[in-house]
């Protein structure tokens, strides 16, 4: 066994930093070091080209095939959000299935995963990764079958919290100008809050406003209507520097981070004294008002079948019923 890491703790197992350049450190006597690259980004790839063929030591470890699926190229096309749930998630299942070889890991391994959170939103999450990490190494032929198959995720309970008109008017007159501005325009295009934070001033076109769907990698584009240009009009006018690239930005011309954007929302709500309610929610009564309306509300979402888009509405449920006369007044 080789010695216990003094620096770079966190690098990968058996990648060592040396004269300027990484390498790949057989676990194996006699070692064997593979130049790699100068450049983390680049080295951490070419490791788990390495990785991924096992050198006979510890390489099928479950946490080394995770370091290894966290640099592939099928965790690399994810959305950005679901890359940072991926990797927050991924702190906890190295603590799970430390020490575990991925041979050993049965369905019943699996199952001990989900039913041991609070949160059956992260457990399936986490759930996901380490099927994700298992397909891969499946892939490469390490394992014959992947136990996170025959396991059905958590059951969660759709969300039904259908925000009022009213609740709606009472955040936006409390919240933050850029916090109204997300909100108005969140409604009017039905868009994720990653999403319209994401949208730079180059997507402002002469047809409408560009937004692209980070979950799904669409391009959409929203034509213009009065609503949407006074939107515009006014995330247009907030105080920026002239490198402000960013339609919502900081003073500085930075775009919001989510969590800060979010921790603004929240703050609003709780003023507002309104319970049980998240921006997302905003994007459900987008769909359904537009619904309503008799507009195309599946469009409006962006997605690819009408069977997601209805899961987003909120009264589409309720069946309106008549009740009968007044005894005798027939």
């Amino acid at each position: 066994m080789g010695r216990k890491r003094q620096s770079k703790l966190s690098l990968p197992p058996r990648m060592h930093f040396k004269a300027g350049c990484y390498y790949h450190v057989s676990s194996l006597a006699p070692r064997k070091w593979v130049k790699l690259s100068p450049e983390l980004a680049k080295a951490r790839i070419m490791w788990a080209q390495i990785e991924s063929g096992g050198d006979g030591g510890t390489a099928d470890l479950f946490n080394d095939r995770l370091d290894a699926y966290l640099v592939s190229a099928k965790f690399l096309e994810l959305a950005a959000t679901t890359r940072k749930q991926y990797e927050h998630v991924a702190k906890t299942l190295r603590v799970f299935f430390n020490g575990a070889t991925i041979d050993l890991i049965t369905p019943a391994h699996i199952a001990r995963w989900l039913d041991g959170h609070q949160s059956k939103v992260q457990a399936n999450i986490g759930k996901s990764v380490a099927s994700n990490v298992l397909a891969l190494a499946v892939r490469h032929g390490l394992i014959n079958a992947n136990p996170c198959s025959s396991i059905d995720n958590l059951g969660i309970k759709g969300r039904d919290r259908l925000l009022s008109d009213g609740e709606f008017q009472r955040i936006w007159e409390l919240a933050q100008t850029h916090v109204q501005i997300a909100m108005d325009l969140g409604y009017l295009t039905g868009s994720r809050i990653q999403d319209m934070l994401d949208i730079k001033l180059q997507d402002i076109v002469a047809d409408g406003v560009y937004i692209k769907q980070g979950k799904t990698g669409k391009k959409m584009l929203f034509l213009w209507s009065d609503a949407l240009t006074e939107v515009i009009a006014r995330a247009r006018a907030l105080p920026r520097p002239i490198r402000g690239m960013h339609l919502l930005c900081t003073h500085t011309g930075q775009p919001y981070l989510y969590n800060t954007f979010n921790r603004h929302w929240l703050e609003a709500v709780r003023e507002a004294g309104i319970e049980e309610l998240h921006f997302h929610d905003i994007r459900a009564k987008a769909a359904t008002d537009a619904e309503t309306l008799g507009m195309d509300f599946q469009a409006l979402l962006g997605h690819a079948s009408r069977a997601m888009s209805e899961k987003y509405l909120r009264l589409k449920r309720i069946q309106r019923v008549e009740v009968l006369p007044k005894m005798g007044s027939k």
